[in-house]
């Protein structure tokens, strides 16, 4: 009887080393998966950055844009304005040649 009992103590350790390796198997597995997660979650914070830093660009390149086109407009509305200044003179010449023309 105390042999069968030492046996059964002896298989009962034996089962409880193993499932404490497996414990440890677990364990290590889930700080792996948490260093990973911990890498991941680093990276996405890189991601979200850059993404800020290009939505800032973007934003930066809008504005430029905007004030070219405003220049490009004003530019447009003076070249207009001289255009109808040189348009005015050209008659102003005219109309000097034909009193001219009628005078001689």
């Amino acid at each position: 009887e105390l042999v069968a009992t030492k046996e059964q103590l002896e298989a009962t350790r034996q089962e409880l080393v193993a499932s404490k390796q497996e414990h440890e198997a677990t364990r290590q597995e889930l700080v792996g998966t948490k260093e990973e997660l911990e890498v991941s979650g680093q990276e996405l914070v890189a991601t979200k950055q850059e993404h800020q830093a290009t939505r800032q660009e973007l934003v930066a390149t809008k504005e430029q844009l905007e004030a070219t086109r405003q220049e490009l407009v004003a530019s447009k509305q003076e070249h207009e304005a001289s255009r109808q200044e040189l348009v005015a003179t050209k008659e102003e010449c005219e109309a000097t040649g034909q009193e001219l023309v009628a005078t001689r």
